[in-house]
Order: structure tokens, then C-alpha cells, then sequence
């Protein structure tokens, strides 16, 4: 014991004298001790390094047991936490694995083993109850136990944990009991686009309080006839255009363009209808010119032989001439209108 105290404060005593040196720029003598033990200690380091890289070669190219038994105890009991970490960055056994990753006291080391371990109860183990967040993180970003991630995404104290946990869920029911009970609106939003769920999602999108959650739940809907009464009868602006942009019944879209109070989304419901005896029966609306545009391009391009199916609507006003000016580009993405 004596010799480790004056060991250690033979260190400390060194460090002080470099920390000194560096302000006031002297040259550092280390004393002889020191050295010596300095010497001894990188000896040994030198030593096990050199074993631990001719067991793992035993272990992995030989298949050697006894030298996997080995590197394993080395990376879990060995008093030096340089050798232990050198040993873990060889380690493939998940025993091992796990009680480093669950047990190590240096925490750079317990994340290296976090980072090779497959086995999935040391993982939970881990992600539930490891104090440091970004180990915690890797180990969640591991799991596949959907119950326990779900749990985790709903209840974990850390955002970036919940984040991490949500993105790894793919069960319908345990996404479903994340948008229910989860508090956090980022992560709900998270696990509602991960929804396929038609009639959990129909429910969202009209009953959730959270206007965010809701626009994201409409955007993943198919029901026509309730995408049609979204977008004729919700309240909220951002909803109602949310579901022009996925309605293609074109009674309920001609509807839109005629009654919708919003000229951003009657230019989008116009945008989307392509039956030209619908556009035919959409009377000349004055006071809105670009609507009118939109409108007549509509009956142009339903009409055409010669352009494709698939076209973007833009409009631009033509500050010289006082007037709107359409234009008609191809595009991949469907039939759209873009207000500019």
C-alpha cells in the first residue's frame, strides 16, 4: 500500500510539474522513481498487448478455446483499463461482451462493448439502465424487442433516447401505443408516419388534439370519402390542404374549388382535377385570375394527345403586362399545383 501511495503521489507530483512548466515555461526533470515505475508499468503494457493480439489470432484464426477463455478474462478482469480496452476491441465472445458492456467501470470501454454486442438481454439491460445517455443510445439502436422499445420511446427521460427508439419500431401495435401514450409531439409525429394503419389513422386524424399529429396522419390516409370531408369540413387550414394533396375524387375536389375559403387550397384542388367534364362544369371565378388559369390549363392538358399524364402546373405574374402567365413542364410526382 505504501508503494502505490508513493507511487501515486510521485504521478501527481509530476503532473503539477508539467502543468507548471507548460505556464512558465520550465524544462521538467522527471524524477528517477518516477521513471523507473514509469518504465516498468509501459514494459508490462507492452507485454500484454503483445498477448492479447496472439490470443485473439488463437482464438479467431485457430478456434483455439482455451485462448477465447483467456482474452475474455483479460478484457474483463485485467487490472489495466489500457489492456482491458485493447482486449475488448479484440473480444467476439457476447458472455464476455456483456458483462464488460454491464459491469466495466471506465466508460469509453463499457461503449466499445456496447458497440460489438448482439445479445439482446444485456442490450435491454443496457438501454434501460446504463446512467450515460450516448451508450444508452447505441444500445437502443441495437434492440429489437418492439414491447421494450415502445416502452422506451414513451418513457425514457432522454429525447434523443426516445428518438433513437421510435425510428427502430416497425410493429403496428407497438407504434400505435407509442402515438396513444406518448407525450413528447415529436416522437408521436415520428411514429404516426410509420403508421399503416388505415383506421388508426383515420381516428388520429380527427380526433387528436395536436394539430402536427393530425396533418401527419392525414398525409398517410387512402379513404377517399374521409379525405374528402377533411378537406371540405376541418377547421384548421393546414389540415384541409394536407387532404387536397392526397384526394383524387374529383366531385369532391371540384367542391373544394368552388366553396374552399382559402385560395391556396382551391388552386390545389384545381390542380388535381383531370376530368375535363368536371372543369367544364367549373364556372369562370373573376375575382380570382390565377384560379381561372389553373383552371384552364386543366381543360388544356385533359383534352391534349400530346402532352404526357403526368405535368406541373406553375403560375408567375408578368409584372410588364399586368397579367398571369401558365406554364406546363413534365415531372415525375403527379398531378399538382404550385402557388408562386
Amino acid at each position: 500500500m505504501q508503494a502505490k501511495l508513493a507511487l501515486a503521489a510521485l504521478q501527481g507530483a509530476k503532473w503539477i510539474a508539467v502543468w507548471a512548466a507548460a505556464i512558465i515555461g520550465l524544462t521538467v526533470t522527471v524524477p528517477a522513481q518516477l521513471a523507473t515505475a514509469q518504465l516498468s508499468s509501459s514494459k508490462r503494457q507492452s507485454r500484454q498487448a503483445a498477448r492479447v493480439s496472439a490470443l485473439a489470432q488463437q482464438c479467431d484464426s485457430l478456434g483455439k478455446q482455451s485462448a477465447c477463455r483467456e482474452l475474455a478474462k483479460i478484457a474483463v478482469d485485467d487490472k489495466d483499463p489500457d489492456i482491458r480496452d485493447v482486449a475488448v476491441e479484440k473480444l467476439t465472445d457476447q458472455v464476455a461482451l456483456a458483462k464488460v458492456a454491464t459491469e466495466e467501470k471506465v466508460e469509453h470501454i463499457r461503449y466499445f462493448a456496447v458497440e460489438k454486442l448482439a445479445e439482446q438481454v444485456a442490450l435491454a439491460k443496457v438501454a434501460t439502465e446504463e446512467r450515460v445517455v450516448y451508450i444508452r443510445e447505441v444500445a437502443v439502436k441495437k434492440l429489437t424487442d418492439q414491447s421494450l422499445l415502445a416502452k422506451i420511446a414513451v418513457d425514457d427521460k432522454g429525447p434523443d433516447i426516445r428518438k433513437a427508439a421510435v425510428q427502430k419500431l416497425t410493429n403496428q401495435g407497438a407504434l400505435a401505443k407509442v402515438v396513444t401514450d406518448g407525450k413528447d409531439s415529436d416522437i408521436r409525429e415520428v411514429a404516426v408516419k410509420k403508421l399503416a394503419d388505415q383506421t388508426l389513422l383515420a381516428k388520429i386524424a380527427v380526433d387528436d388534439k395536436d394539430q402536427d399529429i393530425r396533418k401527419a396522419a392525414v398525409e398517410k390516409l387512402t379513404d377517399q370519402p374521409l379525405l374528402a370531408k377533411i378537406a371540405i369540413d376541418d377547421k384548421d387550414q393546414d389540415i384541409r390542404k394536407a387532404a387536397v394533396r392526397k384526394l383524387t375524387d374529383q366531385v369532391a375536389l371540384a367542391k373544394v374549388v368552388t366553396d374552399e375559403r382559402d385560395q391556396d387550397i382551391r388552386y390545389a384542388a384545381a390542380g388535381r382535377i383531370t376530368d375535363a367534364d368536371f372543369l367544364e362544369r367549373i364556372p369562370h371565378i373573376p375575382d380570382f385570375p390565377w384560379l381561372s388559369t389553373i383552371i384552364e390549363l386543366r381543360r388544356l392538358l385533359a383534352k391534349s394527345t400530346v402532352l404526357p399524364d403526368k405535368v406541373w402546373i406553375s403560375l408567375s405574374f408578368d409584372v410588364r403586362y399586368g397579367r398571369y402567365i401558365g406554364d406546363a413542364r413534365t415531372v415525375d410526382v403527379g398531378y399538382e399545383a404550385v402557388y408562386i
